[in-house]
C-alpha cells in the first residue's frame, strides 16, 4: 500500500498517481507483493497513441504478465514475483508506450516543410519551415496525411513540403 494513505486516494493524488495508487490498492487485496519502481504511468502519452492508431493503424498490443515484465520499460508496470491470475488479467489492461523512432516503416515518405502552415481546421496540421512530418497517405487533391514528432497529426498541404 501507498505509505501514509491508508483511506482513500486523498487531494495529493493526480493523473498517473491516482491510477498507481488504485493499481497498488487491488493488487494489495489480491495479496500481491507490488513492486512500484517501475510504475512510471505518469508518463503515458494517450494523445499520441490516439492519433498514431487512427491514421497507421494499431500500434501497441496487449502483452501476457510474464512479457510486461521482461520487457523492463519504464512506461510498464510489473513486479518481481511470479505471475499469478490477477497479474495476468491486469497486464491486458497496461499498453506499451509508443516508441515514434520505431515507426519508420510505417509511413510512406518522410518530408521537410519547406514554408509555413498555420491550419484552418481543427484537422489540419500547423507547422514551421524545417519542421518533419511523416506521410501516411497522399490524398488525390493534394492535401496529405502525416504526423510530427511531437505525435500530432492532420491533414497538410503536399506543395508546402520537399
Amino acid at each position: 500500500a501507498l505509505a501514509g494513505n491508508v483511506g482513500g486516494p486523498s487531494q495529493q493524488h493526480q493523473g498517473g498517481d491516482k491510477i498507481k495508487y488504485y493499481l497498488d490498492q487491488r493488487l494489495t487485496r489480491a495479496g500481491t507483493s507490488w513492486n512500484r519502481s517501475y510504475c512510471n504511468l505518469g508518463n503515458v502519452r494517450v494523445h499520441k497513441e490516439r492519433i498514431a492508431r487512427r491514421h497507421i493503424g494499431q500500434l501497441t498490443s496487449n502483452r501476457p504478465a510474464a512479457q510486461v515484465a521482461a520487457m523492463r520499460h519504464p512506461g510498464i508496470v510489473y513486479h518481481d514475483g511470479p505471475a499469478g491470475p490477477l497479474d495476468i488479467k491486469m497486464a491486458k489492461y497496461i499498453r506499451r508506450p509508443i516508441d515514434f523512432d520505431s515507426l519508420d516503416d510505417l509511413y510512406i515518405q518522410r518530408v521537410v516543410a519547406i514554408y509555413e502552415y498555420t491550419a484552418d481546421k481543427d484537422d489540419e496540421l500547423t507547422f514551421r519551415e524545417n519542421d518533419v512530418i511523416y506521410v501516411v497517405k497522399k490524398n488525390d487533391d493534394g492535401w496529405w496525411e502525416g504526423y510530427m514528432a511531437g505525435g500530432v497529426s492532420g491533414l497538410f498541404p503536399g506543395n508546402y513540403v520537399e
